[in-house]
């Protein structure tokens, strides 16, 4: 009985953290994911309202002991809209689509993003620089993503390799 009792309880906690939503593809050859459903973030946050405005790219990337990931992060961006939703692309492909949040912790703020490409699930602190145009990510332990970090700077179109200076 104690046994059919804990599976039961797991079987339960799998669906109610999936939500029964399922993700879309995002053009990724591994197939799309799941991501839960999109919520409206967190008025209380500067970094909302910041995030929430047209494009955030990766200008400069960098994963410890990895050259080659860290020079293929550039241009990789994100689109987050108001309702808790976002697309997200490298260059000019999109390459993504899911949800995101914003909440605190001791380290600062934090950026959640649930994406239909489970790979690309990921969780940063962030700080935001006085005008609001330049950020910094850190990923945190939560992705296994400690040591990663990025500068993302807001563009009003996708980017392009000529903005960077790359063709």
């Amino acid at each position: 009985m104690y046994r059919i009792s804990v599976l039961l309880l797991i079987g339960i906690l799998f669906i109610s953290c999936n939500g029964g939503q399922s993700g879309s593809q995002g053009g990724s050859s591994d197939g799309g994911g799941t991501f839960t459903a999109p919520i409206p973030p967190s008025a209380n946050f500067r970094e909302t309202s910041l995030l929430a405005r047209d494009y955030w790219v990766f200008e400069f990337y960098v994963v410890p002991n990895d050259r080659e990931a860290s020079q293929a992060g550039k241009g990789r961006w994100y689109k987050f809209k108001p309702d808790g939703s976002f697309e997200s692309g490298h260059w000019n492909k999109v390459m993504g689509s899911g949800s995101w949040g914003i909440g605190l912790r001791n380290e600062g703020v934090v950026l959640h993003i649930d994406s239909s490409v489970d790979t690309e699930d990921s969780e940063y602190i962030i700080q935001a620089n006085a005008s609001g145009d330049e950020m910094s990510w850190v990923g945190t332990t939560t992705y296994e993503q400690s040591g990663l970090m990025l500068k993302a700077i807001h563009l009003l179109t996708q980017p392009t390799k000529e903005q960077f200076g790359l063709e």
